[in-house]
């Protein structure tokens, strides 16, 4: 953005939408007309969006960064799920999304990063992924339109039965979240955030991977160190991604995934890697739950290796350790026969529920509620050139009480998981982490 196209931006974001003067710094109301410049943070049910095309039909839930929403798609006859850029900072200048003058460095970086993650969905139609449809920018920000899909997070599940995973439902996650990230590694892309609260199984037993917030591509000839923004889940993040700095390769992701079947299989969040380069030790699995055998605890070990080069290197190496031979069969997973049922019938995932604009949907048909254990990312500052002391359990921090609990049941896309526009821009020595709240009466594994 040229400094022409800046100042237009600063002039037409800084005036009063009533009278038409400047406002400046005052954010709130208008000194001159003494306008209410702060208006409701989401979209009117009814609204409009696209030329028309989109219709808010409901607020589906609100994070630190974004809002979500069920939306009737005017042109093709269907619902789908839209998320909206909207910082906890933000307001609305009658239709337009405008940031404090202090934030809006970080709002057009943020912009950046939504964008981007937007293309790389579009670049994926694994069913193991949540589809884009379209994104566009309107009103000062930005939109993603993807598929409408009805389901729970593993963590929800976790919370549901209030016991471990069986060990074949464990391997059987792993085996279809390796099979959607296949692809994504085969592009050279990295999802970087793989988590319980990242994947969620529809109400028909689709297992989707979701929140490419922080997908970064990576060279795949792994002949350089390269760098890249150190944004962590405590226990789900391995040692290099704190570091900010290393051979990214599949062997990421592969720690990611290792945890989240060690969350799985043990109920419990894995000590971080951080902690373990402090000194603290990780249980194993089948001392946490003798129900696991050693194999496969073993295994899940093995992805859980510190130095990436003593892990399984891809997703296939870590599938052969778990004893995963191909793909788990049919599009339903096995989880679908053992879990609670939803709490209301779903709606089809083929390709959206059918729209009619004249008809009102009732918000109790659209199915399961807001996820409360929705990672919030939390700003932490380690000692420079050094992660230690250890960090203590970052990994229990309370979600900020200004986000609604982010839904993933809609759209695939976590609003609470996605990077607050309060993050710090991440510097030499910063590091933003991402909270992940235990299952009920659950501490780190110890």
């Amino acid at each position: 953005m040229d400094r022409s196209d800046l100042n237009a931006e600063r002039s037409s974001d800084d005036r009063c939408p009533q009278c038409g003067h400047e406002v400046g710094n005052a954010w709130l109301v208008c000194a001159w007309c003494g306008q209410q410049l702060a208006a409701a943070a989401e979209l009117a049910e009814g609204a409009r969006l696209s030329d028309g095309r989109y219709q808010i039909l409901r607020v589906i839930g609100r994070g630190g960064f974004g809002i979500t929403y069920d939306v009737g798609d005017r042109r093709l006859q269907r619902r789908v799920a839209m998320k909206e850029l909207f910082p906890d900072s933000a307001v609305r200048h009658g239709s337009l999304v405008l940031t404090p003058p202090a934030g809006r460095a970080a709002f057009r970086e943020a912009r950046e990063r939504f964008l981007r993650e937007a293309r790389v969905l579009a670049r994926f139609t694994h069913p193991g992924i949540v589809r884009v449809y379209e994104v566009f920018e309107e009103h000062g920000t930005a939109y993603l339109v993807m598929e409408l899909l009805e389901g729970r997070t593993l963590v929800q599940l976790l919370q549901q039965r209030n016991r471990p995973f069986p060990e074949s439902e464990v391997l059987d996650v792993a085996g279809r979240v390796a099979a959607a990230l296949r692809p994504v590694h085969s592009a050279g892309v990295l999802h970087r955030d793989i988590n319980p609260s990242n994947v969620m199984m529809t109400h028909h037993g689709r297992i989707v991977v979701i929140d490419f917030g922080l997908a970064r591509d990576y060279d795949q000839n792994q002949n350089q160190t390269v760098g890249m923004t150190r944004v962590v889940t405590p226990g789900y993040a391995p040692l290099e991604q704190y570091r900010g700095e290393g051979r990214f390769g599949p062997s990421t992701d592969v720690y990611g995934l290792a945890a989240t079947c060690y969350r799985l299989a043990t109920g419990k969040v894995p000590v971080s890697a951080v902690e373990r380069d402090g000194g603290a030790a990780l249980p194993s699995p089948h001392k946490l739950n003798p129900a696991i055998s050693r194999a496969v605890s073993d295994a899940i070990l093995d992805g859980l290796e510190l130095e990436p080069g003593h892990r399984p290197q891809d997703l296939d190496a870590l599938l052969a350790r778990l004893g995963i031979r191909g793909i788990p069969d049919g599009p339903r997973s096995r989880l679908l026969d053992t879990v609670p049922p939803p709490p209301e019938t779903p709606i089809s995932e083929t390709e959206g529920a059918p729209f009619d604009p004249s008809v009102s949907v009732p918000v109790e048909a659209l199915g399961s509620s807001p996820d409360p254990s929705a990672p919030t990312p939390i700003p932490l500052t380690p000692t420079p050139q050094s992660l230690r002391p250890p960090l203590g359990h970052e990994d229990h921090a309370p979600a900020s009480s200004s986000a609604t609990p982010g839904d993933t049941s809609v759209g695939g896309l976590n609003p609470a998981d996605t990077p607050s526009s309060d993050e710090p821009v991440t510097g030499p020595t910063e590091i933003v982490a991402r909270a992940h709240p235990p299952v009920p009466a659950e501490e780190p594994a110890t």
